[in-house]
């Protein structure tokens, strides 16, 4: 209750989101090989938070640097590819109660999702009032972001930011903002492991703060 500023993550935090990405990158991909398509599959797992920009740059300089593809039609693809299936995605339950409980702090979408598109889909969906701190997304880094709005004051501190990657951690650590680990919808497959390690709090999902 003492925190100023509630920052989330989106994909694996407020949407069930992670595995029609995960797909959606493996299907952009894989008509330029089935053997590059799943080691980019796995590259991805292994790199959650950051965003499409980076890992389709990966994916063209690192793993198929042979193909003369530009990154912008990748990233077209893979955003027609997953738009639909984002609308009908499972939004974390009771977010109107934890938005009452909390009422005190401002809340944010940090994400790695692309930011115009996280807004558009929050506005078709009736999530946008909830975080009256602001969305933001890539192309920026969570980095930068946090930087950004840090020094604008914008996120105010104490603050509190939960996520569901490994990169979520490390980013918060950065900008000695608390972190707590959601672990419903992750696909890290070691989140216990790493949470026990790293004396990290975790939960299921966000409305387990109401109990």
């Amino acid at each position: 209750m003492d925190y100023k500023s509630m920052i989330f993550d989106c994909d694996g935090v407020i949407l069930n989101s992670n595995q029609i990405k995960s797909k959606a990158f493996y299907d952009t991909v894989l008509p330029y090989g089935e053997k590059n398509a799943k080691e980019f599959l796995r590259y991805h797992k292994s790199n959650g938070g950051i965003s499409r920009y980076k890992k389709f740059r990966y994916y063209l300089e690192e793993i198929a640097p042979e193909l003369n593809i530009n990154l912008n039609d990748l990233i077209q693809k893979y955003s027609k590819i997953i738009l639909n299936d984002l609308m009908k995605s499972e939004i974390c339950d009771s977010i109107d109660l934890l938005r009452e409980e909390f009422y005190e702090s401002k809340w944010f979408i940090i994400t790695g999702g692309d930011e115009r598109e996280v807004r558009n889909i929050f506005d078709q969906r009736d999530l946008t009032d909830y975080f009256d701190g602001g969305i933001y997304g890539s192309p920026k880094s969570k980095d930068i972001i946090f930087k950004e709005l840090l020094d604008k004051e914008i996120i105010k501190l104490p603050a509190i930011y939960l996520g569901d990657s490994k990169k979520d951690y490390t980013v918060s650590q950065k900008f000695s903002v608390d972190f707590l680990f959601v672990y419903g919808w992750t696909e890290v497959d070691d989140w216990e492991d790493f949470c026990l390690d790293s004396k990290i709090n975790f939960i299921e999902k966000p409305s387990d703060l109401l109990r």
